[in-house]
Protein backbone atom coordinates (compact mmCIF):
# COMPACT_ATOMS: atom_id res chain seq x y z
CA UNK A 1 0.00 0.00 0.00
CA UNK A 2 1.35 3.50 -0.82
CA UNK A 3 0.80 6.74 1.04
CA UNK A 4 1.19 10.39 0.14
CA UNK A 5 2.87 13.63 1.18
CA UNK A 6 5.60 15.98 0.13
CA UNK A 7 6.57 17.58 3.43
CA UNK A 8 10.02 17.94 4.94
CA UNK A 9 11.30 17.17 8.43
CA UNK A 10 14.21 17.82 10.68
CA UNK A 11 15.27 21.42 10.08
CA UNK A 12 17.82 21.07 12.85
CA UNK A 13 17.86 18.95 15.98
CA UNK A 14 19.01 20.59 19.13
CA UNK A 15 21.27 18.43 21.22
CA UNK A 16 21.95 15.85 18.52
CA UNK A 17 25.14 13.84 18.63
CA UNK A 18 28.21 15.15 16.87
CA UNK A 19 28.17 14.40 13.14
CA UNK A 20 30.72 12.25 11.41
CA UNK A 21 33.60 14.35 10.08
CA UNK A 22 35.90 13.73 7.17
CA UNK A 23 39.67 14.01 7.51
CA UNK A 24 39.33 17.72 6.67
CA UNK A 25 36.72 18.28 9.37
CA UNK A 26 33.77 18.50 6.94
CA UNK A 27 30.48 16.93 8.13
CA UNK A 28 29.31 13.88 6.19
CA UNK A 29 25.84 14.76 4.91
CA UNK A 30 23.09 12.28 4.04
CA UNK A 31 22.88 11.71 0.32
CA UNK A 32 19.08 11.69 0.36
CA UNK A 33 17.26 14.63 2.02
CA UNK A 34 15.04 13.88 5.01
CA UNK A 35 11.84 14.12 2.95
CA UNK A 36 8.51 12.39 3.00
CA UNK A 37 7.91 10.67 -0.29
CA UNK A 38 4.59 11.28 -2.01
CA UNK A 39 3.51 7.69 -1.54
CA UNK A 40 4.39 7.10 2.13
CA UNK A 41 3.15 9.40 4.90
CA UNK A 42 1.75 7.44 7.79
CA UNK A 43 4.88 7.96 9.90
CA UNK A 44 4.75 11.71 9.40
CA UNK A 45 2.12 12.97 11.76
CA UNK A 46 2.40 10.44 14.56
CA UNK A 47 4.13 11.66 17.73
CA UNK A 48 4.10 8.10 19.04
CA UNK A 49 6.43 7.13 16.22
CA UNK A 50 8.55 10.27 16.31
CA UNK A 51 9.17 10.13 20.05
CA UNK A 52 11.39 7.10 19.48
CA UNK A 53 13.83 9.21 17.49
CA UNK A 54 16.53 9.34 20.14
CA UNK A 55 19.23 11.98 19.92
CA UNK A 56 21.59 9.37 18.51
CA UNK A 57 19.25 8.46 15.62
CA UNK A 58 18.48 11.90 14.27
CA UNK A 59 19.95 13.78 11.39
CA UNK A 60 21.23 17.16 12.57
CA UNK A 61 19.63 18.84 9.56
CA UNK A 62 19.45 18.88 5.81
CA UNK A 63 19.87 22.57 5.08
CA UNK A 64 22.83 23.75 3.14
CA UNK A 65 25.64 24.02 5.60
CA UNK A 66 23.84 21.84 8.14
CA UNK A 67 25.26 18.84 9.97
CA UNK A 68 25.51 15.29 8.76
CA UNK A 69 24.73 11.78 9.89
CA UNK A 70 25.44 10.91 13.49
CA UNK A 71 27.60 7.92 14.34
CA UNK A 72 24.64 5.97 15.67
CA UNK A 73 22.54 6.61 12.58
CA UNK A 74 25.38 5.55 10.32
CA UNK A 75 25.44 2.27 12.23
CA UNK A 76 21.72 1.82 11.47
CA UNK A 77 22.05 2.15 7.69
CA UNK A 78 22.89 -1.48 7.03
CA UNK A 79 20.03 -3.10 9.02
CA UNK A 80 17.51 -0.56 7.71
CA UNK A 81 18.58 -1.40 4.17
CA UNK A 82 17.77 -5.07 4.72
CA UNK A 83 14.56 -4.32 6.63
CA UNK A 84 13.17 -2.29 3.73
CA UNK A 85 14.30 -4.84 1.16
CA UNK A 86 12.53 -7.53 3.21
CA UNK A 87 9.34 -5.43 3.20
CA UNK A 88 9.58 -4.98 -0.58
CA UNK A 89 10.09 -8.71 -1.09
CA UNK A 90 7.15 -9.51 1.20
CA UNK A 91 4.83 -7.23 -0.77
CA UNK A 92 5.89 -8.75 -4.07
CA UNK A 93 5.53 -12.25 -2.57
CA UNK A 94 1.89 -11.90 -1.52
CA UNK A 95 1.10 -10.61 -5.01
CA UNK A 96 2.84 -13.67 -6.44
CA UNK A 97 0.70 -15.87 -4.16
CA UNK A 98 -2.42 -14.24 -5.57
CA UNK A 99 -1.25 -14.63 -9.16
CA UNK A 100 -0.43 -18.31 -8.62
CA UNK A 101 -3.73 -19.14 -6.89
CA UNK A 102 -6.49 -21.10 -8.61
CA UNK A 103 -9.22 -18.85 -7.17
CA UNK A 104 -7.61 -15.41 -6.98
CA UNK A 105 -10.67 -13.52 -5.79
CA UNK A 106 -11.16 -15.77 -2.77
CA UNK A 107 -7.46 -15.56 -1.94
CA UNK A 108 -7.68 -11.76 -2.12
CA UNK A 109 -10.59 -11.94 0.32
CA UNK A 110 -8.49 -14.06 2.66
CA UNK A 111 -5.62 -11.58 2.36
CA UNK A 112 -8.01 -8.76 3.29
CA UNK A 113 -9.13 -10.85 6.28
CA UNK A 114 -5.48 -11.40 7.26
CA UNK A 115 -5.12 -7.66 7.91
CA UNK A 116 -7.68 -7.76 10.71
CA UNK A 117 -5.60 -9.54 13.38
CA UNK A 118 -2.62 -7.12 13.15
CA UNK A 119 -5.10 -4.25 13.21
CA UNK A 120 -6.65 -5.53 16.44
CA UNK A 121 -3.23 -5.87 18.07
CA UNK A 122 -2.17 -2.34 17.12
CA UNK A 123 -5.51 -0.84 18.12
CA UNK A 124 -5.24 -2.42 21.58
CA UNK A 125 -2.18 -0.24 22.21
CA UNK A 126 -3.14 2.95 20.38
CA UNK A 127 -6.86 3.38 20.90
CA UNK A 128 -9.16 4.83 18.24
CA UNK A 129 -8.14 7.69 15.94
CA UNK A 130 -10.06 10.96 15.99
CA UNK A 131 -13.54 10.79 14.49
CA UNK A 132 -12.65 13.31 11.78
CA UNK A 133 -10.65 10.58 10.05
CA UNK A 134 -13.55 8.11 9.84
CA UNK A 135 -14.90 9.37 6.46
CA UNK A 136 -11.45 8.86 4.97
CA UNK A 137 -11.21 5.34 6.42
CA UNK A 138 -14.61 4.56 4.87
CA UNK A 139 -13.54 6.03 1.53
CA UNK A 140 -10.24 4.14 1.59
CA UNK A 141 -12.02 0.88 2.41
CA UNK A 142 -14.42 1.31 -0.52
CA UNK A 143 -11.51 2.14 -2.82
CA UNK A 144 -9.67 -0.95 -1.54
CA UNK A 145 -12.62 -3.05 -2.65
CA UNK A 146 -12.11 -1.62 -6.13
CA UNK A 147 -8.36 -2.22 -5.79
CA UNK A 148 -8.85 -5.93 -5.09
CA UNK A 149 -11.35 -6.21 -7.94
CA UNK A 150 -8.98 -4.55 -10.42
CA UNK A 151 -6.03 -6.59 -9.16
CA UNK A 152 -7.99 -9.78 -9.69
CA UNK A 153 -8.76 -8.73 -13.28
CA UNK A 154 -5.14 -7.74 -13.89
CA UNK A 155 -3.80 -11.12 -12.75
CA UNK A 156 -6.54 -12.99 -14.59
CA UNK A 157 -5.61 -11.40 -17.93
CA UNK A 158 -1.95 -10.55 -17.38
CA UNK A 159 1.31 -11.82 -15.95
CA UNK A 160 2.70 -10.72 -12.59
CA UNK A 161 5.90 -9.44 -14.22
CA UNK A 162 3.79 -7.11 -16.40
CA UNK A 163 0.80 -6.12 -14.25
CA UNK A 164 2.64 -5.42 -10.97
CA UNK A 165 5.25 -2.97 -12.35
CA UNK A 166 2.57 -1.13 -14.34
CA UNK A 167 0.24 -0.78 -11.35
CA UNK A 168 2.95 0.23 -8.88
CA UNK A 169 4.62 2.49 -11.41
CA UNK A 170 1.61 4.51 -12.55
CA UNK A 171 0.36 5.20 -9.00
CA UNK A 172 3.08 7.66 -7.84
CA UNK A 173 2.95 9.37 -11.22
CA UNK A 174 -0.79 9.95 -10.85
CA UNK A 175 -0.37 11.23 -7.29
CA UNK A 176 2.42 13.62 -8.33
CA UNK A 177 0.47 14.93 -11.32
CA UNK A 178 -2.71 15.18 -9.25
CA UNK A 179 -0.89 17.25 -6.65
CA UNK A 180 0.28 19.61 -9.36
CA UNK A 181 -3.18 19.99 -10.95
CA UNK A 182 -5.42 20.14 -7.85
CA UNK A 183 -3.14 21.35 -5.07
CA UNK A 184 -0.92 23.61 -7.13
CA UNK A 185 2.39 21.94 -6.26
CA UNK A 186 5.18 22.53 -8.76
CA UNK A 187 7.14 19.48 -9.80
CA UNK A 188 10.93 19.94 -10.10
CA UNK A 189 12.68 18.99 -13.32
CA UNK A 190 14.10 15.83 -11.75
CA UNK A 191 10.56 14.64 -10.99
CA UNK A 192 9.63 14.95 -14.66
CA UNK A 193 12.61 12.76 -15.55
CA UNK A 194 11.23 10.18 -13.11
CA UNK A 195 7.78 10.41 -14.70
CA UNK A 196 9.27 9.95 -18.18
CA UNK A 197 11.27 6.92 -17.00
CA UNK A 198 8.18 5.30 -15.47
CA UNK A 199 6.14 6.04 -18.59
CA UNK A 200 8.86 4.60 -20.83
CA UNK A 201 9.10 1.43 -18.71
CA UNK A 202 5.33 1.00 -18.71
CA UNK A 203 5.34 1.46 -22.50
CA UNK A 204 7.92 -1.32 -22.86
CA UNK A 205 5.90 -3.62 -20.60
CA UNK A 206 2.66 -2.82 -22.43
CA UNK A 207 3.98 -3.80 -25.87
CA UNK A 208 6.70 -6.34 -25.03
CA UNK A 209 4.47 -8.01 -22.45
CA UNK A 210 1.65 -8.79 -24.86
CA UNK A 211 1.29 -12.47 -25.62
CA UNK A 212 -0.75 -15.59 -24.89
CA UNK A 213 -0.78 -14.88 -21.12
CA UNK A 214 -1.12 -11.08 -21.20
CA UNK A 215 -3.77 -9.19 -23.17
CA UNK A 216 -4.66 -5.53 -23.56
CA UNK A 217 -7.43 -6.19 -21.03
CA UNK A 218 -4.80 -7.23 -18.47
CA UNK A 219 -2.75 -4.09 -19.14
CA UNK A 220 -5.86 -1.91 -18.84
CA UNK A 221 -6.75 -3.63 -15.55
CA UNK A 222 -3.20 -3.01 -14.27
CA UNK A 223 -3.55 0.68 -15.10
CA UNK A 224 -6.90 0.75 -13.29
CA UNK A 225 -5.23 -0.93 -10.31
CA UNK A 226 -2.64 1.84 -10.28
CA UNK A 227 -5.45 4.42 -10.31
CA UNK A 228 -7.04 2.82 -7.24
CA UNK A 229 -3.65 2.80 -5.48
CA UNK A 230 -3.32 6.52 -6.19
CA UNK A 231 -6.91 7.13 -5.01
CA UNK A 232 -6.58 5.39 -1.64
CA UNK A 233 -3.14 6.96 -1.20
CA UNK A 234 -4.66 10.42 -1.52
CA UNK A 235 -7.57 9.51 0.80
CA UNK A 236 -5.21 8.09 3.42
CA UNK A 237 -2.83 11.01 3.02
CA UNK A 238 -5.60 13.38 4.11
CA UNK A 239 -7.14 11.01 6.65
CA UNK A 240 -3.94 10.42 8.56
CA UNK A 241 -3.46 14.18 8.96
CA UNK A 242 -6.73 14.52 10.85
CA UNK A 243 -6.48 11.21 12.73
CA UNK A 244 -4.34 12.48 15.62
CA UNK A 245 -2.50 9.14 15.67
CA UNK A 246 -1.16 7.52 12.52
CA UNK A 247 -0.82 4.06 14.05
CA UNK A 248 -4.44 4.15 15.24
CA UNK A 249 -5.52 5.18 11.73
CA UNK A 250 -3.59 2.28 10.22
CA UNK A 251 -5.04 -0.17 12.76
CA UNK A 252 -8.63 0.86 12.08
CA UNK A 253 -7.95 0.80 8.34
CA UNK A 254 -6.64 -2.77 8.65
CA UNK A 255 -9.70 -3.79 10.66
CA UNK A 256 -12.01 -2.26 8.06
CA UNK A 257 -10.62 -4.79 5.58
CA UNK A 258 -13.03 -7.23 7.27
CA UNK A 259 -15.88 -5.55 5.34
CA UNK A 260 -14.09 -6.20 2.04
CA UNK A 261 -13.51 -9.84 3.01
CA UNK A 262 -17.12 -10.18 4.18
CA UNK A 263 -18.50 -8.87 0.89
CA UNK A 264 -16.36 -11.31 -1.11
CA UNK A 265 -17.19 -14.32 1.08
CA UNK A 266 -20.90 -13.80 1.73
CA UNK A 267 -21.66 -13.50 -1.97
CA UNK A 268 -19.59 -16.59 -2.82
CA UNK A 269 -20.02 -18.98 0.10
CA UNK A 270 -20.09 -22.02 -2.19
CA UNK A 271 -16.59 -21.20 -3.47
CA UNK A 272 -15.33 -20.57 0.06
CA UNK A 273 -16.50 -23.99 1.24
CA UNK A 274 -14.63 -25.76 -1.55
CA UNK A 275 -11.30 -24.04 -0.92
CA UNK A 276 -8.57 -26.38 0.35
CA UNK A 277 -7.40 -25.62 3.88
CA UNK A 278 -3.89 -25.01 2.54
CA UNK A 279 -5.20 -22.23 0.27
CA UNK A 280 -7.14 -20.67 3.16
CA UNK A 281 -4.06 -20.54 5.35
CA UNK A 282 -1.92 -19.22 2.49
CA UNK A 283 -4.40 -16.39 1.95
CA UNK A 284 -4.58 -15.43 5.62
CA UNK A 285 -0.81 -15.60 5.97
CA UNK A 286 -0.58 -13.46 2.84
CA UNK A 287 -2.64 -10.79 4.61
CA UNK A 288 -0.41 -10.91 7.66
CA UNK A 289 2.64 -10.68 5.38
CA UNK A 290 1.11 -7.67 3.61
CA UNK A 291 0.41 -5.79 6.85
CA UNK A 292 3.78 -6.81 8.31
CA UNK A 293 5.56 -5.47 5.24
CA UNK A 294 3.99 -2.09 5.81
CA UNK A 295 4.84 -2.23 9.52
CA UNK A 296 8.49 -2.91 8.64
CA UNK A 297 8.52 0.15 6.39
CA UNK A 298 7.10 2.25 9.22
CA UNK A 299 9.73 0.92 11.62
CA UNK A 300 12.50 1.65 9.12
CA UNK A 301 11.28 5.24 8.90
CA UNK A 302 11.99 5.74 12.59
CA UNK A 303 15.65 4.88 11.92
CA UNK A 304 16.49 6.39 8.54
CA UNK A 305 15.60 9.25 6.16
CA UNK A 306 12.03 8.72 4.98
CA UNK A 307 12.69 9.58 1.36
CA UNK A 308 15.40 6.94 1.16
CA UNK A 309 13.16 4.33 2.80
CA UNK A 310 10.25 5.06 0.47
CA UNK A 311 12.45 4.94 -2.62
CA UNK A 312 14.09 1.66 -1.58
CA UNK A 313 10.64 0.20 -0.89
CA UNK A 314 9.84 0.42 -4.61
CA UNK A 315 12.38 -2.32 -5.34
CA UNK A 316 9.30 -4.54 -4.94
CA UNK A 317 8.74 -3.85 -8.66
CA UNK A 318 11.98 -5.66 -9.46
CA UNK A 319 11.23 -8.47 -6.99
CA UNK A 320 7.80 -9.00 -8.57
CA UNK A 321 9.34 -9.20 -12.04
CA UNK A 322 11.93 -11.70 -10.77
CA UNK A 323 9.26 -13.83 -9.07
CA UNK A 324 7.18 -13.74 -12.24
CA UNK A 325 9.89 -14.91 -14.61
CA UNK A 326 11.45 -17.45 -12.24
CA UNK A 327 8.76 -18.87 -9.95
CA UNK A 328 5.76 -18.45 -12.29
CA UNK A 329 7.82 -19.10 -15.46
CA UNK A 330 6.63 -15.96 -17.26
CA UNK A 331 8.39 -14.56 -20.28
CA UNK A 332 10.11 -13.16 -22.23
CA UNK A 333 12.47 -12.60 -19.34
CA UNK A 334 15.00 -10.05 -20.53
CA UNK A 335 12.61 -7.36 -21.76
CA UNK A 336 10.36 -7.64 -18.70
CA UNK A 337 13.22 -7.46 -16.21
CA UNK A 338 14.74 -4.50 -18.06
CA UNK A 339 11.41 -2.66 -18.19
CA UNK A 340 10.73 -3.34 -14.50
CA UNK A 341 14.17 -1.95 -13.67
CA UNK A 342 13.42 1.22 -15.65
CA UNK A 343 10.07 1.63 -13.85
CA UNK A 344 11.73 1.12 -10.45
CA UNK A 345 14.43 3.68 -11.26
CA UNK A 346 11.78 6.16 -12.37
CA UNK A 347 9.81 5.69 -9.13
CA UNK A 348 12.97 6.21 -7.07
CA UNK A 349 13.88 9.39 -8.99
CA UNK A 350 10.33 10.71 -8.61
CA UNK A 351 10.26 9.93 -4.89
CA UNK A 352 13.61 11.59 -4.20
CA UNK A 353 12.79 14.64 -6.35
CA UNK A 354 9.46 15.30 -4.64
Amino acid sequence: CGRSSGLGLGEGVEGASQPILTADGVPVKPEVPFLFSRMEVFAVHDPHLRRHHSRDRLVRGCRAGGGGLTVRQAMYISPVFFIVLAAALMHATWNALVKGANDRLMVLGLIALGHVAPGLVILAFTGLPQTGSYPYIIASTVIHWGYYWCLNLAYRSGDLSVAYPIARGIAPVLVALGAQVWIGETLPLMAWFGILAVSFGIGILSFAGLGPTTSWAGIAAALLTGMTIAAYSLADGVGVRVSGNALAYIALLFMAEAFVAGFIFFTRMDRLRTLPMRTIWLGIVGGVVSSSAYALVLYAKTLAPLGAVSALRETSVIFAALLGVTWLKEGPKSSRLAAAFVVACGIVVLGVAT
